[in-house]
């Protein structure tokens, strides 16, 4: 499976899908313009998806369903090999893969 990425374009302050990776020069292809690294922020695909069938990426709030309470959003990040998610009000971490079927995407970072 090719790794799937999207990137928040800072200068425009948009997303955009990655058409392609220099690791050479440093830079990302997005909507057919190259960009530096330092002028994006790009955020991988999980391979995951929420309760509605949406595609979750690292840097995407998701509000945990199972709770259903405002203070079990949370932020899909890659640590130590893994995507977790980071409870925003206390930084409690819990595996992607034990939350994705009872949380719905609400956003990004």
């Amino acid at each position: 499976m090719v790794p799937k990425f999207r990137a928040w374009d800072k200068g425009l302050e948009s997303m955009m899908p990655v058409e392609s990776i220099d690791f050479e020069y440093g830079m990302i292809n997005v909507n057919a313009a190259w960009r530096w690294f330092e002028e994006i922020e790009h955020m991988k695909s999980t391979g995951l998806k929420d309760n509605n069938g949406v595609e979750i990426f690292e840097g995407d709030i998701i509000f945990y369903t199972y709770f259903e309470k405002n203070a079990n959003n949370r932020l899909v990040i890659f640590v130590n090999g893994q995507f977790m998610t980071e409870l925003i009000r206390h930084g409690y971490y819990k595996p992607l893969i034990n939350v994705s079927d009872d949380a719905e995407k609400i956003g990004n970072i």
